[in-house]
């Protein structure tokens, strides 16, 4: 069934080249306007622009959507957005793959190749993707890499979130849902306040409860359990035509019990042993969103953050259509995190972990007017200061083990003895210079050409340490103590863009260019001692050059329809991917392409009934090995069908019925999988294609009122997200299962 539902919704997007409301951030009504796609603006370019008229690749999810299909975490995007796959690891931070590539973050010091901006501002750390996604005006998914004009540059892709500003009246807006099948709560609420004629407020907030789906037998209660507050408030203060200031700021919180990971094997029958030893000889070792993972010590696996985020933006028209903008903005979160790590009842392996960010940025930009004018640019500077702190205690013991017995790291049959207790500390400063341009020549009505660059100039430094606070063959063998060690690098990168594109009348637009996009080398936070050649090889790695060669077509059908087409090439060097050997995650610095096309499409098939869609094909190999790397599906996208239709003079009806696609992807590489020739001993999985089944049924009242049912993953598919080897107590493999089927009420009012 699951892959007659594949095939039938990739034949169905494929042949009406589809893309779902959601995806473009139409909002519809009962007339015949709805969903009109030239009323979507984008500000990818730093413009205010017509999504048809931006000659790049682009999604884009409105805030009311968010809101409507209750897509409350950033994880949710990859069900709107084709070729987009957003996967948790095991320190439950994201991985996010555009196009097949994406940086793996099992290694905290990562930042992602795919980055993240909240109202142009940078936030690249994985902590942060934790945060309740709430009252955005967009969501726009850019594809490819963006040298030029966001506050950091990034090699393969980014995702910009634009917050709601206040409106000019004093306005309210409440919205609740209730999901019957695991419980899960959530309200989200926000108020416009006009102060005066020249300063409005908007105050916003989210707190979510999202219930468990795996049940943990050890603790008899169903993991994990995620409490999700996010408040917001935004001020505009408009003194004169000419100047602008908006004033926002937002605070998260996060708290997480228990880790959704299952054991899926056992080979070698070390996990079922030591299982056994604490009390549990029957632990079934399959995917079935059933867990034993406890410690009698310390408690359940947790995840607490917390983090803030101020904005200033002034933006200031000097005459003649010039504008002077200037964006300042500070962050910071502390996270700190308990893993049992063995994922076993008993106490073996227990982490700590605790991580921090301060972060600080200036930007100035000056755009010049572009309507009417032979050459228009935006020309800019920026500044960027980082400080990451990272700490992590790891302890392994065997409380009743044998005194004897096989050691654990060896494979070998037998019981747990790999004892030993230490701690890592990390400290890592980042300062980024930077200068950008971005200009468009319009040599006739019709042809333009456009070029973009930016200079970066990066230090990196980062003071390193390991102390043994209880000797064993933990700190013996694998984990040796050293002394702090001090290391430091600079880069000067020079990223750019240059294309065309051709306006062949007011509907049809064809465009073609080439980016390159670099984002910067570090220092592995899970090291050996750096102080040596060995150490520092192990601990240092290098920057990620990607360019890419896109060529598309966007056109503007009758009755707000459209039809955009591209096609790419992307080449990296020195792709930073890390990979478990056992006891350590190695960056590896392999060579990847990715080549495919991107189809995305929406038709009015009759007044107030719409049918959109979209699909991603993707080819992603590393080069010269022709293999696959993890998370990168060939194909992924979703079918759309929207009636609206007004009822009575007081009562409308809003339908959505859709299917989301994937087909199968590696959860590890290629030749590390269970199958691949000549690896018998393999243990992680192959998660197979999946067709979710989603819709959404609502009435609304003409005083502002709404009532919705929502389903997702309707037939109830399991899917395998993410996979692992397990850690030194055996040599199987654990993994995350998807969310099974959801349905829930959601309630809403808009005054």
């Amino acid at each position: 069934m699951l892959k007659k539902i594949y095939l039938l919704s990739c034949s169905v997007a494929v042949m009406a080249t589809l893309v779902a409301a959601p995806a473009h951030g139409q909002e519809t009504d009962s007339s015949d306007t709805a969903g009109n796609v030239s009323d979507i603006v984008v500000t990818a370019r730093k413009r205010a622009e017509s999504l048809q008229n931006v000659p790049l690749s682009i999604s884009v999810l409105s805030g009311q959507k968010l809101q409507e299909q209750n897509l409350g975490s950033i994880e949710n995007l990859q069900s709107v957005t084709a070729g987009l796959v957003i996967r948790k690891t095991p320190n439950n931070t994201v991985n996010l793959t555009l196009r097949g590539l994406g940086t793996g973050t099992a290694i905290d010091a990562f930042e992602q190749s795919v980055a993240t901006f909240v109202d142009g501002t940078y936030a690249g750390r994985g902590p942060e993707f934790n945060s309740a996604l709430f009252d955005f005006d967009r969501v726009e998914v850019i594809r490819g890499a963006q040298a030029s004009l966001l506050s950091k540059n990034t090699s393969l892709g980014a995702i910009s979130l634009t917050t709601r500003k206040p409106g000019d009246d004093f306005a309210i807006d409440v919205i609740g849902t209730h999901d019957f099948e695991l419980g899960s709560n959530t309200i989200e609420a926000g108020m416009d306040i006009p102060l005066s004629e020249t300063v409005k407020m908007r105050v916003a907030a989210k707190f979510d409860d999202q219930h468990g789906y795996i049940h943990n037998d050890f603790y008899d209660n169903d993991t994990p359990r995620t409490r999700n507050l996010g408040i917001r408030g935004t001020l505009v203060f408009t003194p004169t035509d000419a100047l602008d200031v908006t004033l926002t700021y937002q605070y998260f919180r996060v708290r997480q019990r228990g880790l959704p990971w299952e054991i899926v094997s056992d080979p070698n029958g070390n996990a079922r042993r030591l299982a056994a030893l604490a009390g549990y000889p029957n632990v079934e070792f399959t995917a079935n969103r059933q867990q034993v993972d406890g410690s009698a010590t310390d408690p359940q696996s947790y995840d607490h953050t917390e983090g803030n985020r101020v904005i200033g933006t002034v933006n200031y028209e000097l005459g003649s259509g010039h504008t002077l903008t200037s964006v300042t903005s500070y962050s910071d979160f502390d996270s700190n995190r308990f893993r049992d790590t063995d994922l076993l009842p008993g106490d073996y392996i227990n982490t700590y972990y605790n991580q921090g960010n301060r972060q600080f940025q200036q930007e100035f930009r000056l755009t010049s007017p572009a309507d009417g004018q032979f050459l228009d640019y935006v020309i800019g500077a920026a500044y960027f200061r980082e400080k990451w702190l990272y700490s992590d205690d790891i302890t392994a013991q065997c409380i009743g083990c044998p005194s004897t017995g096989p050691n654990a790291v060896t494979g070998q049959p037998g019981l747990f003895n790999l004892l030993g207790h230490f701690t890592t500390q990390d400290t890592q400063r980042t300062r980024d210079l930077a200068g950008f341009a971005q200009v468009n020549m319009h040599l006739t009505d019709q042809l333009t050409l456009s070029g973009g660059i930016r200079y970066t100039n990066e230090k990196r430094s980062a003071i390193l340490a390991r102390q043994a606070v209880t000797p064993g063959a933990l700190t013996a063998v694998i984990y040796k103590p050293f002394a702090a060690s001090q290391l430091s690098r600079r880069e000067n990168n020079v990223d750019g863009s240059i294309g065309v594109n051709w306006k062949a009348n007011d509907a049809l637009m064809l465009y073609a260019s080439f980016s390159k996009g670099t984002k910067g080398g570090g220092f592995n936070n899970t090291t050996a001692e750096a102080a040596t050649p060995a150490g520092a090889a192990a601990t240092v790695y290098n920057k990620e050059k990607a360019e890419t060669f896109e060529i598309g077509e966007k056109l503007t059908l009758p009755g707000g329809g459209f039809f955009n087409v591209s096609l790419f090439q992307t080449d990296i060097k020195g792709f930073q991917q890390a990979t478990f050997n056992g006891s350590a995650f190695v960056i590896t610095g392999e060579d990847l392409r990715a080549r495919g096309f991107e189809a995305e499409a929406g038709v009015r098939l009759l007044p107030g009934l719409r049918l959109q869609g979209q699909v991603s094909y993707a080819d992603t190999k590393r080069k010269p090995l022709g293999l696959r790397p993890p998370g990168a599906p060939k194909w992924s996208g979703n079918v759309n069908l929207n009636l609206n239709q007004p009822l009575n003079d007081d009562l409308t009806f809003n339908g959505d019925l859709g299917v989301e696609f994937r087909s199968g992807l590696y959860l590890a590489n290629e030749e590390n999988t269970i199958g691949f020739p000549g690896r018998p001993g393999n243990v992680v999985p192959y998660s197979n294609g999946y067709g979710y089944l989603n819709a959404r049924v609502a009435i609304a009242g003409k005083a502002g009122w709404e009532a919705a049912l929502i389903g997702r993953n309707l037939t109830n598919k399991d899917v395998l997200e993410y996979s692992v080897t397990q850690t030194f107590v055996s040599n199987g493999a654990y993994v995350i299962m998807n969310k099974p089927r959801t349905i829930a009420l959601q309630l809403s009012y808009r005054y």
